[in-house]
């Protein structure tokens, strides 16, 4: 009889889920706990479905999923934002497992306050009033196991995860391959840029470099703004494209949010993508750095479909899997040079390293060890 293991996810990480979920099923019955926006996302998974209601609160959700989720031999929470304190005190009798996304938020958050105005100050009261820090280290030390979505978070924080006296395990694989290369002669070369439309992205840089290299395509590019550009910042973005010369450059964008499967099929079908990633992010109050304390799922995305990418320099992606830019002009000449000779950013994605059988056996292995 296999072992049970319950996926509870609450928030908008489907894609984590339905990765982990595919790849636990090799060895035990899932059952995912989620919203049916997220559910709805997932596919046809060999997994068992809970679905929290619209009206349900998440308190009120776990409350009456409580006895379900203590009948599994293993709990993990693919996200956590809220609710800490009620979190902590939850009496749960499996081994419970929860991955981290933002190492700063968890791990060190009084050393990663940004206040910028008068709402930061607001929610800094709130932090200290509601002693958000003491909250935060206690459901840290309530769980059996915490983890990060990739291994350098944790060596980034390892100072202070000593400190704290909590076990960690290794980062869990989020991404397999899912898909061949393509085999496109690029007569129309498909770039993408994936994931929402939003500030932590540098898409004035994307487009300075584009515009530089417009006159001297001898192809028409098809460009595509692979998330959802429906906010303000989106339709700003969407409009500063849609700029770029339509004999040459030829924008695609989204409205609203797009499902997987059709971000997928994007996925499956671009030829290069782009991921102009900053270096900070400020969520709330707190500041988390790409590449050592937060990841960014189009990482992932590529991965799972062996798309050539080039990616901001100050993200530490492996060399062998990325091309990294540091401006416009650097960027501008890394496109050109893919254009004629596409080849030449032929990446070793399908290795045997990201195999699903391979992922699979990594991600069992982890489990196992708690």
């Amino acid at each position: 009889m296999k072992k049970r293991i319950s996926i509870v996810e609450l928030y908008h990480h489907h894609e984590v889920v339905r990765v982990l979920a595919k790849l636990l099923s090799t060895k035990y019955d899932v059952t995912i706990f989620a919203e049916k926006k997220v559910l709805n996302q997932l596919g046809n998974l060999s997994a068992k479905y809970i679905t929290k209601q619209t009206h349900e609160t998440e308190k009120s959700f776990l409350r009456k999923q409580l006895h379900t989720l203590n009948q599994a031999d293993i709990i993990l929470f693919t996200t956590l934002v809220k609710f800490l304190k009620f979190y902590s005190q939850l009496s749960f009798i499996p081994t419970t497992l929860l991955l981290i996304h933002d190492g700063n938020y968890f791990i060190r958050p009084n050393e990663a306050i940004k206040v910028k105005n008068i709402k930061g100050v607001l929610r800094w009261l709130k932090f200290k009033l509601y002693r958000e820090e003491f909250y935060r280290r206690q459901l840290l030390q309530h769980f059996s196991y915490i983890t990060f979505a990739d291994n350098f978070i944790a060596h980034t924080l390892s100072k202070e995860i000593k400190q704290l006296n909590i076990n960690v395990l290794p980062a869990l694989p989020l991404t397999y391959n899912e898909g061949l290369p393509q085999k496109s002669k690029h007569n129309k070369p498909i770039i993408i840029i994936p994931g929402s439309v939003n500030q932590n992205r540098d898409y004035r840089l994307v487009y300075e470099a584009f515009r530089k290299i417009a006159p001297t395509a001898e192809k028409t590019i098809e460009l595509v703004l692979l998330g959802n550009a429906s906010s303000n910042y989106g339709q700003k973005i969407n409009a500063l494209f849609h700029n770029l010369d339509p004999k040459r450059i030829k924008v695609t964008s989204f409205s609203s949010e797009i499902s997987q499967e059709v971000y997928d099929e994007y996925l499956r079908k671009s030829n290069l993508a782009i991921i102009p990633i900053k270096q900070e992010f400020i969520g709330g109050i707190f500041k988390e750095e790409y590449g050592k304390t937060k990841i960014t799922g189009s990482v992932n995305d590529v991965v799972r479909f062996g798309i050539p990418t080039l990616i901001s320099q100050s993200y530490p992606a492996p060399s062998d899997l990325f091309v990294p830019f540091q401006d416009a002009e650097v960027l501008g000449t890394l496109i050109l040079k893919w254009l004629s000779a596409p080849n030449n950013l032929a990446l070793e994605f399908y290795s045997e390293d990201f195999s699903f059988p391979k992922m699979a056996e990594r991600l069992v292995a982890i489990i196992e060890a708690t």
